[in-house]
């Protein structure tokens, strides 16, 4: 996972600044960047 962000229930990104396991109790939607295992 490269990145991830919380989106609230309109689609706008969840303005904390905390773990990411906390998003899950203010987060509506969540959105991941994903790469490819393997080495580069």
């Amino acid at each position: 996972m490269e990145r991830s962000v919380a989106l609230d229930l309109y689609g706008r990104p969840v303005p904390l600044n905390l773990p990411w396991w906390v998003w899950n109790m203010f987060g509506e939607q969540g959105v991941f960047l994903l790469t490819r295992g393997g080495g580069k």
